[in-house]
């Protein structure tokens, strides 16, 4: 499977593949105070721009407002703009990131 997108462009995204992946990986829904997001799901948000709502809370390197006023230069400095990165040492799929504005 290969998509092209940015990883967690809306701020609660992150959250939405928590709710499937800890569906899919014990077969109950997700309960409230309780599940959490994955390991995985933390550390991609310490490598990818994040929304400014989110980066409090995550080790997320750049808010997107701060991640797009940089330039392509800038971004590549940075380590956040590869032209496509695997995620499947994160998510275990072959998943594939573009990040925006490269």
């Amino acid at each position: 499977m290969e998509a092209h997108c940015a990883v967690w462009e809306g701020f609660d995204e992150g959250f939405h593949y928590g709710y499937v992946q800890l569906l899919s990986t014990t077969g109950r829904f997700p309960v409230l105070g309780r599940d959490t997001l994955s390991r995985e799901i933390w550390r991609a948000y310490e490598l990818a721009p994040v929304s400014h709502y989110l980066q409090p809370f995550t080790k997320a390197p750049v808010n997107f407002g701060d991640y797009f006023a940089l330039t392509q230069e800038e971004r590549l400095a940075i380590g956040c703009c590869p032209v496509l990165r695997s995620t499947r040492a994160f998510f275990g799929c072959d998943c594939y990131v573009r990040w925006p504005q490269c």
